[in-house]
């Protein structure tokens, strides 16, 4: 049989070299700096395997067993398989997102062996559920995503028109001022947030681009347009590699190349147009009103009895001349070419990250109603019922009416920090992607030899810095290995004097405590002030004329006559009272309390 196999110039049109004027990556154009992103990228796999230990007696389970395939610029390469095949295992492998397991096979760039960080700096991943933060707007998550990802050499300038262009490009114009929506307030519909999860990795500018599951959880309409606008980035020179779990015949047809995998192994890796005949050849002819890639799923299937010989069609693949064209072009490009260059994604200061967030979060916490506004109207419920729970009750109070005050305050406090966890998972999911995507940097402990002059002083400053010192010190001050006294030299802690140190936070400790007792005799003296007084404890009385506030644990009042009506307030420690001149009225509001001994 005679293959005749479509190369990216034929099928697209499309040169490997400058992209077209009209294409996304000339409009929003990024400084040069950056424009090493526009690099034509080849991603091949070749006998790719992968293991993970598991406490079964074979203690090895395979997940993927020599599997191979090759995608190239303006090429969409999808990967088929029934539940559990492993499509999202191997394209985890090839956006290197995977860290633990036993990895055997190459996985190359260009024909090299992928480097990572010149492989981070080409390449962008979309999950296959939305990280997205239902409160702001399509506009402001492209804006703040671009803010996170470019390097401080684009303006402010280039950053609005590209985030216009990709914008643009994936459809979302119409919408940018809508918000994402969650749980509280209705937003995008399910295909406009791919779009935008899309969306988001292209503000990178980035040659390849590996999907998983691009189509999850949407209806055929918003599929087609989804996979619509991938086809166009491929028609701009990306190198495009997705799972999909069931495309329809629509779909389908918009694939470059099919890789179809079954319990780990592929059953077939090659051009889509060239997959009916080979099935055909092997025995099983695609149905003419049947969606091929349907038939073909299930012919692989093994979970159900009406599934082939799927041995049979591996062998009948792995003889085929289609698998011996791909390998014949996996070697082919390690011999003709061109490597990338050692690059590495340029990264935005440490000082934009961190007011980009400080900005995200606020305004987040701000505008969603479950993380500040209904939570605030939950605390000052409980905390009203805990007060009027003991009003007017001073004088029946014992000591066993404290248990169930005191076991109702840390109860609350306990449930009000657990109801924030929904919205922290939220948040963590857009953590993980910025961080995975390289948007997002940590940061490390730096010695003090290392620390620039100009930031010496915070080093002395910190207390944590003589504690470190000396608990590193006394840990491997006897030690004799290499290793221990490796560590001391690191950090310069070859002689450290404890007893100075034990002294600096003893000054510590003692310079806090005069601290805080000077702003306890400051601002909690019990005195009157301009319109009143406030006692230690929180107990308060207002009131025109005189007033007496004791802070030992008695009772004192107050009484002021002003036109002719009298009003009286009394008040005990860590309690509240409140007595208002010319209306006669008294108010008692007593919280937690300390009892007056018997």
């Amino acid at each position: 049989m005679t293959v005749v196999m479509e190369s990216p110039r034929s099928a697209r049109g499309l040169s490997y070299a400058m992209l077209e004027s009209h294409s996304l990556e000339t409009r929003g154009k990024l400084e040069p700096s950056y424009q090493h992103l526009n690099n034509p990228c080849i991603l091949s796999w070749n006998n790719l395997s992968y293991a993970v230990a598991t406490p079964k007696p074979t203690g090895i389970k395979t997940i993927l067993d020599n599997v191979s395939g090759r995608c190239a610029p303006g090429e969409l390469t999808a990967i088929m398989g029934p539940s559990g095949s492993g499509k999202t295992t191997l394209v985890d492998l090839l956006a290197d997102r995977i860290s633990s397991g036993e990895v055997t096979g190459d996985i190359e760039l260009n024909g090299e062996a992928r480097v990572a960080k010149t492989f981070r700096a080409v390449t962008s991943y979309v999950a296959q559920e939305d990280s997205l933060l239902g409160s702001f707007t399509v506009l402001e998550t492209m804006r703040m995503a671009a803010k996170l990802s470019l390097p401080n050499s684009v303006t402010s300038k280039q950053i609005e028109a590209r985030v216009d262009d990709v914008g643009e490009a994936m459809g979302l114009a119409t919408c940018r001022h809508t918000l994402v929506g969650d749980i509280f307030r209705k937003g995008l519909s399910g295909g406009q947030k791919r779009r935008l999860s899309i969306a988001i990795e292209l503000l990178s500018n980035p040659s390849l681009l590996i999907l998983d599951e691009p189509t999850s959880g949407l209806d055929s309409s918003a599929t087609h347009n989804v996979m619509k606008f991938i086809v166009k980035l491929c028609a701009e020179g990306k190198t495009i590699v997705c799972t999909i779990h069931q495309p329809s015949s629509l779909v389908y047809d918009m694939f470059t190349n099919v890789v179809v995998l079954s319990a780990g192994q592929t059953v077939y890796c090659g051009p889509r147009r060239l997959m009916i005949p080979h099935f055909a050849s092997a025995g099983h002819d695609c149905p003419t009103y049947m969606n091929p890639a349907e038939y073909f799923i299930s012919l692989v299937n093994t979970d159900f009895e009406d599934h082939a010989n799927v041995s049979k069609l591996m062998q009948s693949y792995a003889q085929s001349e289609i698998r011996k064209e791909l390998s014949d072009r996996i070697e082919s490009d390690r011999n003709t070419l061109q490597h990338l260059p050692d690059i590495e994604q340029p990264s935005p200061s440490a000082m934009r990250q961190f007011s980009v967030l400080m900005y995200r979060n606020t305004l987040n916490n701000i505008r969603n109603p479950g993380i500040y506004w209904i939570r605030l109207f939950m605390y000052f419920c409980l905390s009203f019922m805990v007060g009027t729970m003991y009003l007017s009750t001073n004088d029946d109070l014992t000591e066993e009416d404290l248990v169930p005050l005191l076991f109702y305050v840390q109860a609350f406090l306990v449930f009000m920090s657990v109801a924030v966890l929904p919205f922290f998972i939220e948040q963590r999911a857009v953590f993980a992607r910025e961080r995975a995507n390289s948007s997002l940097s940590v940061g490390f402990m730096v010695p003090r030899d290392s620390i620039p002059d100009y930031w010496i002083w915070g080093y002395y400053l910190a207390f944590h810095s003589y504690s470190f010192e000396s608990f590193v010190f006394k840990q491997f001050e006897n030690e004799t290995s290499d290793a221990a006294k490796g560590i001391l030299t690191k950090y310069g802690m070859e002689d450290v004097d404890v007893s100075r140190d034990m002294i600096i936070l003893i000054v510590y400790i003692v310079g806090f405590q005069a601290i805080f007792a000077v702003i306890l005799w400051k601002f909690h003296t019990g005195r009157r002030g301009v319109g009143g007084s406030a006692g230690v404890g929180g107990a308060a009385s207002t009131g025109a004329g005189g007033a007496t506030t004791t802070t030992d644990g008695r009772t004192s009042t107050s009484t002021s006559q002003n036109g002719g009506a009298k009003a009286t307030a009394t008040t005990t420690t860590a309690g509240t009272t409140t007595g208002t001149a010319g209306t006669g009225a008294s108010t008692k509001q007593t919280g937690y309390r300390m009892l007056r001994s018997q």
